[in-house]
Formats: C-alpha cells, sequence, structure tokens
C-alpha cells in the first residue's frame, strides 16, 4: 500500500465514509469546495461540526464520523486557514466558566462526605479541561488519529508567532501526546536490511546528523557491525520517533569518517569491544519537549548488553552544534587572548585550513583548550551551552575525549570548527554523574579533558 494510500486525510475521508455507508467516491460535506484560507462561510460550517463532535447528546460514532470530517478539511488548508483553525480552538472551545464556578459553589456549600466531594472534585477537574481538549482527544481513536496530532502540533509551533493563544495551544497539545508517548507505551525495535521499506525509506529522510546518501548507504548503517534502533509507537508502528545508529568497533572511535564511509570494511561483531553512538535523529518535529531521547540511549545500552557480552564500553562520537559560533561570539566580545584570536582568524580566512599540515600543528592547541572552555566552563541559566553536551550530560554521561579534526570537512569546519567530542556512558555511573549535573550543575568529565582547562575557567 503506498504512502499516499495511509496519510491521514486518506484515513479519515474512509472513515466518514464507512460511519455515513457512502460509495467509494463520494464526497463529505465539508470538503466540498472548501476555501484552503476558511473563508468566513467555511468558517461557521467548520464551527458547527465541532460543537456537534463535542456535545454530550451526539452518538460515539456521530462524533467519530464528525472528528474524522474536521480531521480532514484540516489537511486542506493553507497555513492561514490553518491559522484561523487555531484561533478559532482558542477563542471558543476554552473552559465552560459557568460549569466551574457551578462546582465550586457546590463544593463550598457541600458535607464532609468524602464521597460526595470525590464526586464534585471530580466534576471540578472536568470542567477545567478546555472542550477543544475533547476534540483533539477523539483523534487518538482513528486511523492515522495519532500521526494526525503530531503533525497538528508540528504546524501549530510553525505558526504560532507571538499568540497567545497558539502558545497555549502549543502547550496543550504537548501534555497530551507526553501523556501518549510515555516510554512505557512505546517500542524499542532494532532496525535491520528486512524492515518493511516504507520504515527505511524514512530514516533516510529523516536522517539528521550525518546524511545517509543512497541505499547503499543505508545498507552499510545496517550491516551486521552496525546497530539502529528506534522508538515506535502503537497508534503510528511505520513512523518512528527517534533513532540511534550504533557503530560496534575495536577501542572508542576517534573520526566520524570511518563510521560512515558505505566501503569500510565490515569487522566480526566478535572482535568489537566498543559500542559507538554516533547519530541520534529526532523524526518528529510534533514532539518536541516529549522526552523520547532521555530514555534511548539507556534502553540501547541495556539491549547491547545483554546481546553483546564482549561489548565493555559504550561511548557516542558527537558533534559540537554551538561551537563554531560560540567562538565567533567570543571573538566579537574580546574574550579571547591575543594568540587565540589570531589562530581563529587565520583558519576563518583560509579554506580547507585542515589540509595544512603546518596549520593544522599550529591550530591543535588553541581549539582543543577552547572546545574544553566551552564544553565545562560555559554556563547559560546553570547549564552548559552546546545541546548536545546537555542531552548527553543529562543522561548520566561524561565528557571523555575532545577530538581534534574528527570531521575534517567543510560540514565539520560549519557545525565546530571540526572538532567533535566522545560522551562515555558508564553503566554504574550513570544516576550518580546525572544527579551531578542536574542537581548541582556539575560537568562530569575524564581527568584528561579537565587537565585541559586553564586554571581561572575551573568551575
Amino acid at each position: 500500500m503506498s504512502n499516499d494510500a495511509l496519510s491521514p486525510q486518506n484515513g479519515f475521508r474512509r472513515i466518514v465514509r464507512r460511519l455515513r455507508g457512502t460509495r467509494s467516491g463520494g464526497t463529505d460535506d465539508l470538503l466540498a469546495n472548501l476555501d484552503p484560507s476558511l473563508a468566513d462561510n467555511d468558517h461557521a460550517v467548520l464551527r458547527s461540526k465541532i460543537d456537534e463532535a463535542i456535545r454530550a447528546t451526539t452518538p460515539p460514532e456521530t462524533a467519530r464520523a464528525r472528528v474524522a470530517e474536521i480531521g480532514a478539511a484540516y489537511l486542506t488548508l493553507n497555513d492561514a486557514g490553518k491559522g484561523r483553525f487555531y484561533d478559532l480552538l482558542t477563542s471558543h472551545y476554552g473552559v465552560d466558566e459557568d460549569r466551574v464556578s457551578a462546582a465550586i459553589a457546590r463544593r463550598q456549600v457541600s458535607s464532609t462526605d468524602d464521597v460526595v466531594l470525590a464526586e464534585i472534585d471530580a466534576e471540578l477537574r472536568s470542567a477545567l479541561e478546555p472542550s477543544r481538549i475533547r476534540l483533539l482527544r477523539y483523534f487518538s481513536g482513528l486511523d492515522s488519529g495519532v500521526k494526525f496530532l503530531v503533525d497538528l502540533r508540528s504546524d501549530v509551533r510553525r505558526l504560532r508567532g507571538t499568540s497567545a493563544g497558539r502558545r497555549i495551544l502549543d502547550t496543550e497539545l504537548r501534555d497530551l501526546l507526553a501523556s501518549w508517548f510515555d516510554v512505557g507505551l512505546l517500542r524499542l525495535e532494532r532496525v535491520t536490511w528486512s524492515t518493511s521499506a516504507a520504515v527505511l525509506e524514512r530514516l533516510i529522510h529523516y536522517e539528521a546528523v550525518h546524511h545517509i546518501a543512497s541505499w547503499d548507504d543505508l545498507k552499510r548503517r545496517l550491516a551486521p557491525d552496525r546497530r539502529l534502533y528506534a522508538f515506535f509507537h502503537p497508534g503510528m508502528p511505520d513512523e518512528p520517533l527517534i533513532f540511534v545508529e550504533v557503530a560496534l568497533t575495536v577501542g572508542i572511535a576517534d573520526a566520524i569518517e570511518p563510521l560512515i564511509d558505505p566501503s569500510a570494511v565490515v569487522i566480526d561483531t566478535a572482535e568489537a569491544d566498543t559500542a559507538i553512538f554516533y547519530s541520534i535523529s529526532n523524526c518528529q518535529t510534533g514532539l518536541a519537549g516529549v522526552p523520547l531521547g532521555d530514555f534511548l540511549i539507556k534502553r540501547v545500552v541495556s539491549e547491547l548488553q545483554h546481546d553483546l557480552t564482549n561489548i565493555a564500553v559504550f561511548s557516542t562520537l558527537s558533534p559540537m552544534p554551538g561551537f563554531h559560533e560560540w567562538v565567533d561570539d567570543q571573538i566579537e566580545s574580546n574574550k579571547l587572548r591575543s594568540d587565540e584570536a589570531e589562530i581563529i582568524s587565520t583558519i576563518a580566512t583560509t579554506p580547507d585550513w585542515w589540509r595544512q599540515p603546518n596549520l593544522v600543528a599550529e591550530v591543535r592547541p588553541a581549539l582543543i583548550g577552547l572546545a574544553a572552555r566551552y564544553l565545562l566552563s560555559e554556563r547559560s541559566n546553570g547549564r552548559v551551552i552546546d545541546p548536545v553536551a546537555r542531552f548527553h550530560l543529562s543522561n548520566g554521561a561524561r565528557v571523555e575525549r575532545l577530538l581534534f579534526l574528527a570531521n575534517p570537512t567543510q560540514v565539520g569546519h560549519e557545525r565546530g570548527l571540526a572538532m567533535m567530542v566522545n560522551y562515555r556512558y558508564v553503566p554504574r555511573y550513570l544516576d550518580e554523574n546525572q544527579e551531578a549535573y542536574l542537581n548541582r550543575t556539575e560537568v562530569v568529565s575524564s581527568p584528561d579533558v579537565y587537565a585541559l582547562l586553564e586554571p581561572t575557567d575551573r568551575v
């Protein structure tokens, strides 16, 4: 079946036809000549459909049909129409103030009977929930409905701007999705070359760290000395939520190219002693703020420990995506030593500086020292400023090694001045390291990395 056949819009149309008993070629009332900008007449029709869907007296099957119509209609809207839809939800489908007041008044004059009070409190909790949440929750019971809501939130985040109502809607969607995407409800799956083509195609599209250039490239990343694990949700069985790519190596890798080279020799997994996590990609922008990655690496470490007892070391090979920008900011604010500023100026004006041995030797000490300061000392609101560092330190890793020229390419230069870093996951210290960072803002590092700091930069 094609991806188009599995799309939320086609799924919603099938639901409407099935519940109405219409022929396959029938046209849904709301979709007939719908203005993509949601003109006033269509706006009124859509509002009537929402009213009917959430009305307490509406039969469940009718409510499902209305919700499916609303979802199919939304997917035909342009950005202006989507914005009007969000504003409709936030302006007209909030908390029922009269119902809340009545529940409060009833509680104030009620008896002290625990059962009565529990009933009133339940009514008050229900009354405090905006009616639009009831509409959104209906989608979870429709084919492709969960994916629809994930994509809806992605749209809301893109179009929310400074609108207070849209920001509230974004938060409500995030909280709703977080309850549905609890890690206990997710399935961790190892992806192999035998996995469905639909999933593999999506992995190529979603890879956000190291571009997958072809099917042959992907096949190498799924070879016996590689692992790829992804979280899936029952409501989105063919849509990876987040995935991590792992290379099985001898020793901790210090450069990215050997790990992603499609022609690299496949090693015997029995010889490997190290698992290198070299790419983590979030696939669904609508799940931003839902903590999926916080659990992924620990689950994968556990899987690898169970499946490959010869693997004793767990480490990342990670980019430093904010390093280049931070160095530029340091120059602009005159916070670098004169020798550091001179070196940065030299590499900034020297194309392919990483291919010039004499310049490389000169640059190395300065870049490594700056990288140590950037990762270990710089803070914003008590947290390190590099987003990848925040992720791994929050999960209990430690800064193991700074890697000069680990990514000697133009992309590597633009991302992090060709620098990368190993974060090491030592299972018995994960909780201790995590507590140190989250509760005391301490960055745990190896002694070798800490020694790279100037005494004045040590915290």
